[in-house]
């Protein structure tokens, strides 16, 4: 029997979590990044999710962001943006929101911490009336497909509608 991951889930603030959400994922997600990090970049994009301006004005954010830790260190996060785009289908607008990253220490991997950070941001996109949408890992690169082609899992969708439903 093993004991229990004793982690906190909460949303980052200022300038000290968005660096420490950037050392985080430089060293986590470097094995799923397809280009060289720009550090300015990644940083300005950090800060725009943790900071969204929306989140303070009222109760529909464009995007945020939740980080998990043990012991005041970070140990897994989910960042999420808003996304509106034509179905291929229809004519018909979707809005949903998306993760812009979404990683947990590997020796975590079955510990609930990434359960944890998905099934919070689900119920913030519930409760803004957005469904989640969380893009697969890259699951293999596949040489004999051409290059650059890249396998992907499919997406996770957490439907709003269906989630608020199911808590009434």
């Amino acid at each position: 029997m093993t004991d229990a991951i004793d982690y906190q889930i909460r949303f980052p603030q200022g300038d000290d979590d968005i660096i420490k959400i950037f050392r985080f994922l430089v060293l986590v997600a470097r094995p799923a990044l397809l280009a060289p990090v720009d550090s300015q970049k990644a940083v300005t994009e950090i800060g725009r999710i943790v900071n969204d301006p929306h989140r303070t004005d009222g109760p529909m954010p464009d995007s945020f962001a939740i980080v998990a830790e043990i012991k005041g260190e970070l140990v897994g996060t989910i960042g999420v943006t808003l996304v509106e785009q034509e179905l291929w289908y229809s004519k018909t607008p979707w809005k949903f929101m998306t993760n812009r990253w979404y990683f947990v220490y590997p020796q975590l991997a079955n510990s609930g911490v990434g359960g944890a950070l998905l099934a919070e941001a689900g119920a913030l996109c519930t409760q803004i009336g957005f469904d989640l949408v969380i893009e697969g890992k890259t699951a293999r690169r596949n040489r004999h497909a051409g290059r650059g082609t890249l396998f992907r899992a499919a997406p996770n969708v957490i439907n709003a509608d269906d989630a608020k439903q199911s808590m009434q």
